[in-house]
Order: C-alpha cells, then sequence, then structure tokens
C-alpha cells in the first residue's frame, strides 16, 4: 500500500504540473494573440483576466487525457532512471503495484473530465461568450471549432443564424435573420441580441 501510494503521488505530482504548465501556455498566448483588441477596451487588463480564467477551464478538460498521458510516461521514466524499478523487481513485487497506479490516475482523471464537462465546462464557456460579445464583440473561434452545435434554424421561409445562445435567460447574441422570396434572399435582420418576451422574439 505504501508503494502504491508513493508511485500514485508521484503520477499525480506530474499530472498537476503537466496540466498548470499546459494551460497556463495555452492561455499565455491566447492573450498575446488578442493583445492589440484588448487595449482598445476599457478596463482591458481585467477583462482579459477574467476571460483567461473562463478559457482555463476549457483549455484544462482538452489538454486534460494529455497530461495523464504524459505523467505516467516520465513518472515511469524517473522511477527508472532512479533504479527504483530495478530495486521493486528485484524485492520481487513485480510491476502490479505500477500498473494498478496508472490505472488509478486514470480512473481519476476520466472522474475529473466528466466533473468539469459537466458542472464548469458550460458555465465558463457561458461567462466567456457573454464577455467578448459585451466588449469584443465577437464570439471565440475555439469555440466555432471544439463546439459544434447547432446555429441555422428554419421557421418557413426564414432563416436564423444565432452564433451564441444562452438557454437559462433565453437570450441569443448576434443573431442574423435571412428571408427568402421566389428561392432569393429579399430581406436581412442583423441584431445585437435577441430575448424571449411576452410569447415572442424581441431583437435589439
Amino acid at each position: 500500500m505504501i508503494l502504491f501510494r508513493y508511485i500514485f503521488t508521484l503520477f499525480g505530482g506530474l499530472l498537476a504540473v503537466f496540466l498548470c504548465s499546459l494551460v497556463v501556455l495555452v492561455s499565455c498566448a491566447d492573450l498575446a494573440e488578442r493583445l492589440g483588441e484588448l487595449a482598445r477596451v476599457e478596463g482591458g487588463a481585467f477583462v482579459a483576466l477574467r476571460i483567461a480564467m473562463c478559457d482555463a477551464v476549457e483549455y484544462a478538460y482538452m489538454v486534460l487525457p494529455t497530461s495523464c498521458l504524459l505523467a505516467v510516461l516520465v513518472g515511469t521514466s524517473l522511477l527508472g532512471r532512479r533504479g527504483e524499478l530495478l530495486a521493486v523487481t528485484a524485492a520481487g513485487i513485480g510491476w502490479s503495484k505500477l500498473r494498478t497506479a496508472a490505472l488509478a490516475l486514470s480512473l481519476l482523471t476520466c472522474m475529473v473530465g466528466i466533473g468539469v464537462a459537466e458542472l464548469a465546462l458550460p458555465r465558463a464557456r457561458t461567462v466567456a461568450a457573454e464577455l467578448r460579445q459585451k466588449h469584443l464583440r465577437r464570439v471565440s473561434e475555439l469555440t466555432r471549432i471544439y463546439d459544434r452545435r447547432q446555429r441555422w434554424f428554419r421557421d418557413g421561409d426564414r432563416l436564423l443564424y444565432l452564433p451564441e445562445f444562452d438557454g437559462d435567460r433565453m437570450v441569443g447574441h448576434g443573431p442574423s435573420v435571412y428571408g427568402f422570396a421566389d428561392g432569393q434572399i429579399d430581406e436581412v435582420l442583423v441584431a445585437d441580441s435577441m430575448s424571449w418576451r411576452e410569447g415572442a422574439w424581441s431583437f435589439s
């Protein structure tokens, strides 16, 4: 049990190091890319910090499996380099503790990933989208790639394009409505937001 705890603690520490390093690296690169936009926004440093904190949740969710794999590989390499694997084998214990620790870390990573995806990630995405829409007047390219939700909606001869939607508050951001007649677009409505009021959608 002591050996299992030692190996699991080593793997867990490396997982935390790799996860934090990758999240900080990606967050810094993203902030550097948006530095010009944020410089023109009032209170840009505070806005950038809030967006970065929300995006860090999504980045952590995406790099969590990679961090787990790196932790097991590097941890096993460290054990071998220190001669600890050889000592364990010589003592007749075998590789069962190493495999059990790696499996336990993988299961813990899966549980954490599921928890983040169900609880923290949706809220973080919503807050980040609201901040971008309010201060930068755009949505995240990362969301367009990794969050493939339905964006086009049809009602008779009208099409609605809705990049972002908050289901809790029933508010959509950046809607565009296209009207068709005889197979051609005859009207276009572009708004900053749309909300459900008194049984109908209100655009503003």
